[in-house]
């Protein structure tokens, strides 16, 4: 994983321990985070920052009114119009890069 993550030239997911990671990206690595309506956390964004990483974060609505870590969302994620947004910032990191 370590590896993995060095060479990444992004990463993308939702909030979660698996975005842990990330401390092992290199400086400049665009870091698309996926974060639920009802659980949002700043710890990547701060990782991010530290790291000297590209950070994007998207608010994905879940449908959950309370505002906690452990419901499960009752939406699915829009993957295509993920997927589309994920390429549309590459193109932008490459540009600026």
């Amino acid at each position: 994983q370590v590896a993995l993550f060095a060479q990444a030239r992004m990463v993308a997911g939702f909030l979660g321990a698996g975005l842990a990671n990330i401390a092992w990206c290199q400086p400049r690595t665009l870091v698309y985070e996926l974060v639920p309506s009802h659980h949002q956390n700043p710890c990547f964004l701060a990782m991010s920052i530290q790291g000297g990483l590209q950070y994007w974060g998207e608010l994905v609505q879940t449908g959950v009114a309370d505002r906690n870590h452990t419901s499960a969302a009752t939406h699915a994620a829009d993957t295509p119009r993920i997927v589309s947004h994920a390429r549309e910032l590459m193109r932008h990191a490459r540009q600026d890069g």
